[in-house]
């Protein structure tokens, strides 16, 4: 889905879009995050928007993007496992019955469930794949 169409679509939706990213917002990610590179297409769409917030979940804003481990476990205090360090978690739900993930290492976006982090299926390589998840998801 292009991010153009997401965004109407979103806004149909009663989605809150956020502002485009600025040029500091994306500074400031890449230095708490130096080693990862996120894809064009992704950083493009966030420089559209700033995340959506719908009423069942959220693509994250470029600054709330972080490993996956923190958003999974972080109401644990000594989780002896966690996910591979290049998974960054995009988006956040209430129900947390999915989640949409960013593998760096491989370059794809992964649907993760929480409860069994296992059984991750590949949604795709675009960014575009991921907008098709999110609005089947949450719109």
């Amino acid at each position: 889905m292009k991010p153009g169409a997401f965004l109407r679509a979103a806004r149909d939706a009663g989605a809150r879009v956020g502002r485009p990213a600025s040029p500091s917002d994306r500074a400031r990610w890449r230095a708490r995050f130096p080693g990862v590179r996120l894809p064009n297409d992704l950083l493009g769409f966030y420089r559209r928007a700033d995340g959506a917030a719908f009423p069942g979940g959220r693509l994250l804003p470029l600054g709330e993007i972080r490993p996956a481990t923190d958003l999974l476990f972080e109401d644990l205090e000594d989780e002896d496992e966690g996910l591979p360090s290049s998974w960054l978690a995009l988006t956040d739900e209430p129900a947390a019955e999915a989640y949409l993930v960013f593998d760096a290492d491989r370059r794809v976006y992964l649907e993760l469930d929480p409860d069994d982090p296992d059984e991750h299926r590949t949604v795709g390589a675009a960014f575009e794949d991921a907008l098709a998840w999110i609005l089947a998801r949450y719109g």
